[in-house]
């Protein structure tokens, strides 16, 4: 089994070493610690750095990292992976055309003229 280095495992998934520390410490994803002198080495698993992947995606669409938890721990947590990312899409697709639509009345002064 490869361990990967901390400081390699954000460079992989693009988290902060604050945001390994905190999965770590929400039991998402528990680093290997291997002591040296005084203090600890942080690694990680190669299954470990997909995990944090998904987690990254997950919190990249807002969801809560209670509800990420749920479906790491689940027995059908691909299922739930797969099915959760198409329906949050779709609401961060939705969410984009309301937007849109604000921004495209803002430029016309539809909103400012009303007031």
């Amino acid at each position: 089994m490869t361990l990967i280095k901390i400081k390699n495992a954000m460079m992989e998934t693009g988290l902060t070493r604050k945001a390994l520390r905190y999965y770590d410490e929400k039991k998402l994803v528990v680093a290997t610690k291997i002591a040296i002198g005084k203090n600890n080495a942080w690694y990680y698993t190669e299954n470990d750095i997909q995990v944090l992947k998904r987690i990254k995606l997950y919190r990249d669409l807002d969801v809560p990292v209670g509800q990420i938890k749920e479906i790491i721990n689940s027995k059908n947590g691909e299922a739930i992976f797969k099915e959760n990312i198409a329906n949050l899409l779709a609401k961060r697709k939705d969410n984009l055309k309301k937007q849109t639509e604000i921004a495209r009345n803002i430029s016309d002064n539809s909103i400012i003229d009303s007031m």
